[in-house]
């Protein structure tokens, strides 16, 4: 294995029923919340469960379903912006993929 890759777009909340829109989020064309947090989250989690393979991770796909680009360069600096918070906590990143 060369790498590892995480591929990460947004948050999706199911429940009984099937899925569930929050209110407070917003969405993108897919319907995936964007969730910035969620990125950052799932990179500490990456970082403590896979460090010990001493292999570079890798952002292999992230970005948003956006055709009128209204919301498209927020989720960018949101999303870089999560990213670089766990870069200065602990996560070495090697690449990242828009």
């Amino acid at each position: 294995m060369d790498y590892i890759g995480i591929n990460y777009y947004g948050q999706e909340v199911i429940c009984g029923a099937g899925l569930k829109l929050v209110e407070t989020d917003e969405y993108s064309e897919s319907g995936r919340g964007v969730y910035p947090d969620g990125l950052f989250r799932v990179l500490l989690q990456f970082d403590e469960r896979y460090k010990h393979l001493n292999l570079p991770f890798i952002i292999t796909e992230n970005g948003v379903s956006d055709g009128t680009d209204l919301i498209r360069q927020p989720y960018l600096l949101e999303h870089l912006l999560a990213t670089y918070a766990a870069m200065m906590m602990v996560f070495s990143l090697g690449t990242l993929f828009f």
